[in-house]
């Protein structure tokens, strides 16, 4: 080997070494820059999130509004519970007053019904009720007449005694019943009302 040779391999290594070391001080360089430059950017970002966070309070006077507007909206309103209506009577209906889902107020007439089986029961028992008058009318007067008949001696007091209690049974046979009265002297004042359903 000449010593030319040596000197270019050895001025060769140096220059080797040299852009080495260069390359690695760029590269360190580099490395340094873009953590320094990531470092503040997360600096600046964690400053403007610590700004935004802060809560922003608008204090504001209270005051007595104006005029409202007022928002209707649709809706629909529905019952819980439902209650039937039944009539006090069964018939026909006559006449409806009411809607169904309609308004109604308490003792409002809603439907007149006609009950033919109830009103000639009604009637049956008016006619009853004269006809037991007219009979207890009839043994009264029949009584009278033998106690007349008694004190001037034109029959026997047996008979006389007896002529009445007849009667009386037959009286009673014709007659209504307690109950059968007590509900007579009631019909009239209901007769009205059984043929009317009202709201309650």
């Amino acid at each position: 080997m000449s010593p030319d040779a040596g000197r270019v391999n050895a001025s060769t290594a140096r220059r080797l070494r040299l852009a080495g070391i260069v390359g690695v001080a760029i590269v360190v360089v580099a490395v340094a820059v873009g953590v320094f430059s990531r470092s503040a950017n997360a600096n600046r970002v964690r400053e403007w999130t610590d700004e935004q966070a802060l809560p922003i309070v608008a204090v504001v006077a209270p005051s007595s509004g104006g005029s409202v507007g007022v928002l209707d909206l649709p809706g629909r309103l529905e019952a819980t519970s439902r209650a039937p209506l039944y009539a006090r009577v069964s018939g026909y209906l006559k006449k409806w007053n009411v809607d169904i889902g309609a308004r109604v107020k308490a003792g409002q007439l809603l439907a007149e019904i006609e009950a033919p089986d109830v009103e000639q029961q009604f009637l049956q028992a008016e006619a009853d009720l004269a006809t037991a008058e007219a009979n207890a009318s009839l043994a009264k007067s029949t009584a009278e007449r033998w106690k007349s008949m008694r004190e001037t001696d034109s029959v026997s007091r047996q008979d006389a005694d007896e002529k009445p209690a007849t009667l009386l049974p037959n009286k009673r046979s014709s007659m209504p019943s307690g109950r059968t009265w007590s509900g007579c002297a009631r019909c009239e004042d209901s007769r009205a009302s059984w043929r009317r359903s009202t709201a309650w």
